[in-house]
């Protein structure tokens, strides 16, 4: 049984080529590890795709933004008995085509919660230019991603800055302000993360992500909805169970729904 889907990604380095099932094709034999990287408001076609290529207890790893992956997947029918494992990716990536996805970051990672199947997975990527570790602390490495998703790609959205233009002076201090206030919430969902971490975590995304625009600022310009309620919302929501004000990052949340198509 072969171990996952392949894909095709071009790096600013190194290629990374292998064959990609495109949605008409099915692979020789169901696969063992899947690869997800779509877009939580495709998570219907997600599992209708998984149902197809995926072996019945395949391990289903998640590449994409937010913490509610599990929960989401599952109400979207997830079959019982695939195993989810949720990844943090620290790279910059935008598909181009079909099939084609071109990484605009520098040194590509991607970190995986410490366990037998983020051993499995990260092994699979052995050798090859994107760096792929597993993490005792996921958590925290998870949430401090999600802090400057919301954050600068809350700003990207309204603004139309791509992640060097959110580096101005203006933009940069509006991101901290808001990482700043939700780490709160970070920390009462367990994250070990600092008071203030903005000034640290911009300084860290701006390092990596060079020009890149944020792929919410690109579906608000295509005019596709976007991952607001779990890059943005979660906060929100996480932060009125522990009793934790939010002002700015409640504002950004309404902005940002304002605009989501009808």
């Amino acid at each position: 049984m072969p171990d996952a889907l392949g894909w095709a990604v071009d790096g600013p380095e190194h290629p990374i080529t292998a064959d990609l099932l495109l949605p008409d094709q099915r692979p020789a034999a169901p696969v063992a590890v899947a690869m997800v990287a779509t877009r939580a408001v495709d998570d219907a076609g997600t599992i209708r795709r998984l149902r197809e290529v995926a072996a019945p207890d395949a391990l289903v790893v998640i590449l994409r933004n937010g913490l509610d992956h599990v929960p989401a997947l599952q109400a979207a029918g997830l079959p019982p008995t695939m195993r989810v494992l949720p990844a943090v990716l620290l790279l910059a990536a935008r598909r181009v085509a079909a099939g084609r996805v071109v990484i605009e970051g520098r040194h590509p990672e991607i970190l995986l919660p410490e366990g037998p199947d983020g051993r499995r997975v990260a092994d699979l990527f052995t050798g090859g230019p994107i760096h792929v570790t597993t993490s005792r602390d996921w958590i925290t490495i998870a949430w401090e991603k999600l802090l400057v998703n919301a954050a600068v790609g809350g700003v990207a959205t309204l603004t139309g800055l791509s992640y060097a233009g959110c580096g101005g002076p203006e933009a940069r201090q509006a991101c901290i302000a808001l990482i700043d206030e939700a780490a709160a919430v970070a920390r009462a969902e367990g994250a070990a993360i600092e008071p203030a971490p903005g000034n640290r975590l911009m300084a860290q995304a701006l390092s990596r992500a060079g020009d890149h625009l944020p792929s919410i600022a690109r579906d608000r310009q295509a005019g596709r909805p976007t991952e607001w309620a779990m890059r943005n919302g979660v906060i929100t929501r996480l932060a009125a169970r522990h009793d934790i004000a939010v002002p700015l990052n409640a504002l950004l949340v309404r902005l940002l729904r304002c605009g989501e198509p009808s």
